[in-house]
């Protein structure tokens, strides 16, 4: 009886540690690439260290797939092809995705991956590659990645997503695409998109799943409502997120400042458009804001929305109930449109006032300010 205890307790002590401490799964030793498998973003020391970080690139970060496949997060940009544009009007010019499944290969001392901007393999020395520490160089410098898992369980789902970006001091896209859960999309672009105007298309259900499983690795419901960096020239991305009708979250974030999956989870679909067969939408002229954000005032404070918001605003308008129904207002609802005198609202009804005189209320079915969670509240004017 002894003897059989003794035998167990071997075994069970093998299991747990292979030869050299190795980690062992089920007394089975994970090889280099079991242990490469996975999401790597850069470590936050290393991104601390600008003569470092800049010269190596930017917010890096992988996932290694099997099959050879990897995804760099950030993603490939057609520069050739923007180089080669003969367009005068710059703000015609495009940067084209080329997306961000590439492929890699692994050997001992060598880590490459496969660059779709340079159509040449970019080859990183390993330093260190563990289940969790991932050091590689190009050139001198050396990079610590560490390997991200994610809990997602507990991160609430959401029905849409709207991903805005404004323009920046080069060739940002300006651009609103909302995506819904069942797969609908609805697109507005203006300068260096492909697309200009407003079109709706569709993505599988399956492609929704896997944006939605982006942002619920970014944790992004306990994100902050703003994030920006000391930096001049570079674009802001605004997100909201909805549930049953309602924007739940938003957030702001100007030069890429916040956690680096959150900017992985926005970006690609900033140039989504580019891959979509559009069919052009119709939006009448009044619900189109003209360069500019909405706001809402009230008395001597003025509430500014977001990029996003006053999307998902102009969205709620376009498909609300015209309606003729008299209600006490409280708000004014301001943005740059040549057809509108003014606008007030108690949040839910909005009644237009044209300049030809003419007027039309619209019920968009909740009260849009006091149910949302946006990125500003109401704040004195200047």
């Amino acid at each position: 009886m002894k003897s059989i205890f003794f035998i167990l307790i071997v075994v069970l002590l093998s299991a747990c540690k292979g030869d050299k401490g190795e980690i062992t799964v089920q007394n089975k030793i994970q090889t280099p690439q079991e242990m490469l498998l996975g999401n790597w973003a850069v470590h936050d020391t290393f991104k601390k260290n600008s003569s470092l970080y800049y010269k190596y690139g930017d917010d890096r970060g992988f996932e290694f797939l099997p099959d050879s496949i990897c995804e760099y997060k950030n993603g490939y940009i057609d520069f050739e092809r923007y180089r080669n544009d003969t367009t005068v009007d710059r703000s015609e010019r495009i940067m084209y995705s080329l997306g961000t499944k590439t492929k890699y290969t692994l050997t001992p001392d060598s880590l490459k991956v496969f660059n779709l901007e340079r159509k040449k393999w970019d080859s990183f020395k390993i330093k260190k590659l563990s289940t969790d520490t991932l050091i590689i160089s190009r050139d001198t410098a050396w990079a610590t990645f560490i390997k991200k898992n994610y809990d997602t369980k507990n991160v609430p789902d959401f029905d849409a997503v709207i991903v805005s970006g404004s323009t920046c001091f080069g060739s940002c896209p300006m651009v609103s695409i909302m995506i819904s859960k069942d797969g609908s999309v609805h697109y507005t672009g203006e300068f260096y998109v492909s697309k200009k105007g407003s079109y709706t298309s569709k993505i599988a259900v399956a492609d929704f799943k896997q944006i939605a499983l982006r942002f619920k690795q970014a944790d992004y419901i306990k994100l902050k409502k703003n994030y920006w960096d000391s930096v001049t020239d570079s674009r802001t991305v605004c997100v909201s997120f909805i549930k049953n009708g309602k924007i739940i979250k938003s957030i702001s974030d100007y030069a890429s400042s916040s956690p680096n999956e959150f900017v992985w989870a926005y970006s690609p679909l900033i140039t989504l458009e580019q891959k979509l067969n559009g069919s052009p939408e119709v939006v009448p002229g009044f619900i189109k804001p003209e360069f500019s954000m909405a706001s809402f005032s009230l008395g001597n404070t003025q509430l500014l929305l977001s990029d996003s918001e006053t999307y998902y605003l102009m969205y709620l308008l376009r498909n609300g109930k015209q309606v003729s129904y008299s209600f006490k207002d409280k708000y004014k609802l301001k943005y740059k449109n040549s057809l509108i005198k003014e606008i007030i609202t108690d949040g839910r009804y909005y009644k237009f006032y044209f300049n030809d005189k003419t007027t039309k209320t619209i019920d968009i079915g909740y009260n849009f300010i006091e149910e949302s969670q946006l990125v500003y509240t109401f704040e004195k004017n200047l």
